[in-house]
Order: structure tokens, then sequence, then C-alpha cells
């Protein structure tokens, strides 16, 4: 033990030196490897950023056309469907008018009550015709028990719940019409 503190007291100058010289190389080393590996890995970094961003930009562009077909294919479906839709309308209205006993569109094969036909009231009230009826009632016989009221009331509600029923499937088919409409772009 006690040569080892006079080696260092001899030659304790010249060790710390070497020492601090090998820890000044090592340091200095290290530093250069970590400045050359940075530089390396900002490079790949650099390139991985890149590509990314090119492979990011083609999907967003296959995106944006996507949408785009699809948006257009699912305009046609509204555009369609609410067309039929309307013409269904048009037409449950058109049924409808026909049944009414009044008004415009009155239905011809509907005539007025017999003992009211074509007489306007009167002071005294409505007094019958004698009218015996028409060629519209020929078919209905009094033993089968069929009356025909085409009431305005029963005509709107029958109006009415024919345009909610065609609504309802209108609704339904846009729905299915859009739903295979992307899965098949989708699929694309």
């Amino acid at each position: 033990m006690a040569t080892i503190y006079l080696l260092i007291a001899k030659y304790g100058g010249k060790i710390a030196f070497g020492l601090a010289t090998i820890a000044l190389a090592l340091g200095l080393g290290y530093l250069a490897y970590k400045h050359v590996t940075d530089a390396a890995y900002d490079r790949g970094v650099d390139a991985r950023t890149k590509q990314f961003d090119a492979a990011l930009a083609e999907e967003r562009t296959a995106a944006l056309a996507w949408k785009k077909k699809y948006e257009t294919r699912s305009a046609e479906i509204t555009a369609r469907v609410g067309e039929e839709h309307a013409q269904n309308v048009a037409d449950v209205g058109a049924r409808a008018d026909a049944l009414l006993v009044r008004g415009p569109g009155a239905a011809a094969s509907c005539p007025r009550p017999r003992d009211r036909a074509g007489v306007p009231a009167v002071a005294g009230g409505y007094e019958s015709t004698g009218n015996t009826g028409t060629a519209a009632d020929a078919g209905v016989h009094a033993d089968e028990g069929l009356v025909g009221l085409p009431w305005d009331i029963l005509v709107q509600r029958a109006r009415d719940a024919d345009a909610s029923r065609d609504e309802a499937l209108t609704w339904r088919k846009w729905y299915r019409e859009h739903a295979a409409a992307r899965e098949d772009a989708i699929a694309q």
C-alpha cells in the first residue's frame, strides 16, 4: 500500500494528465459519434417523413376522388327517389280527388243522393225529385250491404295515410340504395 502512495506522489501529475487526456479523447469521440449518428438519424427521419407525406397525399387524393364519386352517386339516388316520391304523392292525390263527391275532380261514379240530385236547397228543405238512380248505381245491389261514402274527411285521411306510407317506403328505399352505393364505393 505504501508503494502505491509513493508512486502517486512521484508520478501523480503525469498519471493525472494521462487520465485527463484519455477522458478528453473519450469525450470528444463520443461527441463526434453522437453528431454523426444524429445527422444520419435526421436524414433517415427526413426520408421517412417525405415517404409518409407522399403516401398520405396519395391517399388523400384517392379519398377525395372516392368522396366525390360517392356524393355524386348519393345526389343521383336522392334526386331519383325524390322524383319517384313526388310522383307517388301526386298519384295518391289524384286517386283521392277522384273519390270526392263534390268539388274539382268529383267522381262521376259517385252521384249525389237521390233525394238531392240536382235540387238546390229551398226554404222548405230538400224535396225528392223522384230520381230512381243512375247507371253508376246499377252495379250495387241492396242485398250486398255495400255503401260508398267518400266523405271529404275520410278521403283526406286516406290521402294522408297513403302519403305517409309512401314517405316511409321512400326513406327505406333511399337508405337501402345509399347503403348499397356505400358498400360498392368501399369495395372499389
